[in-house]
């Protein structure tokens, strides 16, 4: 098993033990903790400890649970205690006298373990004679194989059904093909069969690209788009994706870090009217309000795409409701724009195809 499939194995079930304990740890906290452990590549548990403690952790009582769960687990996971060499990064308090106790979280009846101090290196045994009337935890660990998916109205798997019927079929091959009833036709007609009627393959000649706004208030929607961009490539052979923020300029980008630019009239000069376009953006729905300035620079790019083809169409994360008063509700008046879900996405893609779509 590589260091990223052990690191994130080993996060997977700190999670469900710190959730058990009454930690209130959503799938956020959980995708940012697997995402920066990959990031920073971390070898070492005694990082992998620092870096879950940092994103986990509200509070002191929580740390010192959290130390007491992480060497429980690291003895069923064998994993390297890392308690005599880590460095904490909060001054350390004295020990109190009392038992520290986990305020449990409102919204949870369940009572919370209370555990005595212990120092780092002394071996963490549960008292569970503190709770006689609950039911022993469940302390087996989650299936190995248990696959962590992001939950978006549109799924992966409906991403990359629909991107496959985003073709544009020329008959530009070669002439290899039988055509049965021409050559029908021919015999009918001459009275005699001389040769048999051919026809040229046909070829998926879709070329898209993909504008995808950008960090600000798509950040909590970046797996959102990685999935949207990642099943395109996986599904169409011409495909390029360019990145913006907010607004798309005289300029975009190459990376979704947004550190390589390039000119927009560069990448317009190399479309067709065969060329298909599609915007990702919330257009300011997330934040809810009008930007006249954002609306006219998007009239503007708008009316450039249409110079270089009619296939322009605008898939918006948002949902619906929440375009209302915003730059959204404007900018819908300007483009198809559709919601990002399941019949939205299906009829986004009939736009980019070419057929007339209705937006109710």
């Amino acid at each position: 098993m590589n260091n990223f499939n052990k690191n994130k194995e080993t996060l997977i079930s700190m999670f469900f033990h710190l959730r058990q304990k009454g930690f209130d740890l959503g799938i956020g906290e959980l995708l940012a903790a697997i995402e920066a452990a990959n990031e920073e590549q971390l070898i070492d548990s005694n990082e992998l400890l620092q870096l879950a403690k940092l994103i986990w952790c509200k509070s002191l009582e929580q740390r010192t649970l959290f130390d007491l769960i992480w060497e429980d687990l690291s003895n069923a996971l064998s994993i390297e205690k890392p308690f005599e060499q880590i460095k904490d990064l909060t001054p350390v308090k004295k020990q109190p006298k009392h038992q520290p106790k986990l305020e449990p979280q409102a919204q949870h009846n369940t009572k919370i373990e209370e555990f005595a101090p212990i120092s780092r290196t002394a071996t963490y045994i549960p008292d569970w004679k503190v709770l006689p009337i609950c039911a022993p935890e469940n302390s087996s660990l989650p299936d190995s194989q248990f696959e962590l998916n992001s939950y978006w109205p549109l799924s992966r798997r409906s991403m990359t059904n629909n991107w496959r019927y985003l073709r544009q079929l020329v008959a530009d091959g070669s002439a290899d093909i039988l055509d049965v009833a021409t050559t029908i036709k021919k015999f009918s007609l001459q009275g005699f069969f001389l040769a048999p009627a051919y026809q040229r393959r046909k070829r998926n000649n879709a070329h898209l690209l993909l504008f995808i706004d950008q960090e600000g208030s798509m950040e909590p929607l970046h797996h959102f788009t990685s999935d949207l961009v990642e099943t395109a490539y996986e599904s169409i052979h011409q495909v390029e994706t360019f990145y913006f923020h907010n607004n798309i300029t005289s300029y975009v980008y190459l990376n979704p870090h947004m550190t390589k630019s390039v000119e927009l009239a560069q990448i317009l000069r190399e479309c067709s009217s065969n060329s298909s376009i599609l915007i990702v953006s919330d257009a300011g729905a997330a934040k809810g309000y009008r930007d006249f300035k954002r609306i006219e620079m998007t009239n503007a790019i708008l009316y450039k795409f249409k110079c270089v083809t009619s296939l322009v169409a605008w898939l918006n994360p948002i949902p619906k409701e929440r375009w209302v008063y915003s730059s959204a509700e404007i900018i819908e008046k300007l483009v198809p724009m559709f919601e990002a879900d399941h019949d939205g996405f299906s009829k986004t893609l009939d736009v980019l195809r070419g057929q007339q779509v209705s937006k109710n």
